[in-house]
């Protein structure tokens, strides 16, 4: 069947109607007009707009509306066309490229383009030069800039002097005062230099415009310098206002081009009867004529400088002193809390020991005691069967998601060394060397093994585990072999006791028999 579709167009010729409007006011300012299309080629033109760009209106069907944008200003055009996407319209200014290279400012409208089915096809563009305005703002500004330099002279040396004499930053010293005085005199750049000797010299602070290569960190060594030493060494600056005219003197010429410096200033920072360092100014995109107001500026400021350095030290000494001083008082308190911690510990277990003769209660009481007290990742204690060549893991504290390892029999012929050593009544401490195949710790750990020994032999173990490769300290290490001492008492007592309590029933037994033989006897 047919069918008939209808579409609104009002606000559509509505959007026509002023496109229109601005197309014919714009025309009669002589404005340049074109159109583009979703990819942004040139489609249509009127001549304005070719002849503001230097091209034939032919020349620019097809052409890439990007290509006549100045390459900084793209992102800003970018930003311009996104809002236009979003509203509709959108202005800009910019940079436009002639065909001849050369370049003007011009302002930019942009206006969406749609079809019939609100379908976005591209966009109208309506420019207008506005190079002249654009120049009378800049000449405007540097009029400004230059009665704002001139006004601020005292109180940037002012300024300078007050922040030098507050702060003991030498590092922000030195950056702020290449800062300020490269900002203050439109130098290209700024540089302080620490010199170590006659000969050498590190550029400590730089301030550069960003055409110009950075020297900041640049150790120098050359012969020119010490010629110049002495002359600095006097107090004497070094005035140059054309590097080119240097004819008499090669070499130093050759050295300032090299870092692309045209005219030169250079006054000296003096500690005591030191040269400690210079402060300089470089010009490098042309010749310079130093002003004798710049020159007592920067002689100003090298004094300051030479002030601020003087008071840094000091304060860095102090402050070395200090932070040695709270570091020695630090460690010392550190090691007296631990003393008193892994006191209290100790106090902990060894009373366990005397109030009880139970040796599982008072064995799994001093691992837990251990692992929370020196905050390790676990600690478990191994019993020996000797006549076995056995040890089993019987008691166990373990933290971290550790696995547990409670009731592991290991058989001591697969780890002769270890347990050689064990048996010798040495602790030792390693890394994954054992652990990692006799219990199933999967992370990087430390472990540390004490044996549990008395008088009369080596009866188990104390394993305790990092969970980094921090090594046990002498404190830790003291604090587990003395607590290994008390299981080794605790299960000595344990033991007697069990002995003398098995000797108590078999008497009772061998009295009961006595009676009932003497009974049986009797009758």
């Amino acid at each position: 069947g047919l069918s008939i579709f209808f579409v609104d167009i009002a606000d559509r010729r509505q959007a026509q109607a002023e496109l229109l409007e601005m197309s014919t006011a714009l025309g009669n300012a002589v404005e340049g007009i074109a159109r583009l299309d979703i990819q942004g080629n040139y489609i249509a033109l009127n001549r304005a707009y070719a002849e503001a760009l230097g091209y034939e209106q032919a020349e620019m069907i097809g052409m890439a509306w990007v290509h006549t944008i100045h390459p900084d200003d793209r992102p800003a055009l970018e930003v311009a066309y996104q809002r236009m996407m979003a509203e509709g319209k959108a202005d800009v200014e910019v940079r436009a490229i002639r065909k001849n290279g050369s370049t003007f400012y011009k302002e930019v409208v942009l206006v969406a383009a749609y079809d019939w089915y609100d379908q976005f096809i591209g966009h109208h563009c309506f420019t207008r030069d506005i190079t002249e305005r654009k120049s009378a703002e800049e000449a405007l500004r540097q009029q400004a800039e230059r009665e704002r330099l001139m006004a601020g002279l005292a109180r940037l040396s002012a300024g300078i002097a007050h922040r030098i004499r507050q702060s003991l930053d030498l590092e922000a010293i030195l950056n702020t005062t290449a800062s300020e005085v490269r900002q203050f005199l439109d130098a290209d750049r700024v540089v302080i230099y620490r010199c170590q000797s006659d000969r050498y010299r590190t550029v400590m602070a730089e301030s550069a415009k960003p055409s110009y290569p950075s020297i900041l960190g640049l150790q120098a060594q050359d012969d020119l310098f010490e010629q110049r030493y002495p002359l600095y060494q006097r107090g004497q600056n070094i005035v140059i206002d054309d590097s080119l005219q240097l004819k008499k003197f090669e070499e130093f010429q050759a050295c300032l081009a090299q870092r692309q410096v045209r005219a030169f200033l250079s006054v000296p920072i003096l500690h005591g009867n030191d040269l400690w360092g210079t402060l300089v100014a470089h010009q490098c995109s042309g010749p310079r004529h130093w002003e004798t107001y710049e020159i007592g500026l920067l002689e100003q400021l090298a004094v300051q400088v030479a002030i601020a350095i003087q008071q840094s030290e000091l304060y860095r000494q102090v402050q070395q002193l200090n932070a040695n001083l709270e570091v020695q008082v630090q460690e010392r308190t550190t090691q007296l809390q631990q003393a008193v911690h892994y006191e209290a510990t100790l106090k902990r277990i060894t009373d366990s020991v005397r109030d009880s003769l139970d040796e599982d209660q008072i064995l799994q009481n001093a691992v837990q005691e251990l692992a929370l007290g020196l905050d390790v990742g676990g600690c478990d204690a191994g019993i020996y069967d000797l006549q076995q060549q056995t040890s089993t893991i019987r008691y166990e504290y373990i933290r971290f998601g550790i696995p547990t390892s409670k009731g592991r029999l290991i058989q001591m012929q697969d780890y002769p060394d270890l347990y050689n050593q064990i048996l010798q009544v040495d602790y030792f401490q390693f890394c994954r060397t054992y652990s990692s195949q006799m219990r199933p710790l999967r992370k990087q750990h430390t472990a540390l093994v004490c044996p549990i020994v008395d008088d009369q032999g080596v009866m188990g173990d104390l394993w305790l585990f990092k969970m980094a490769q921090d090594a046990f300290n002498e404190q830790e290490i003291r604090l587990v072999q003395q607590v290994a001492n008390q299981c080794a008492i605790a299960i000595r007592q344990a033991r007697l006791y069990q002995a003398t309590q098995a000797q108590v029933i078999a008497l009772e037994e061998l009295n009961q028999l006595k009676d009932d033989f003497l009974s049986t006897v009797s009758h």
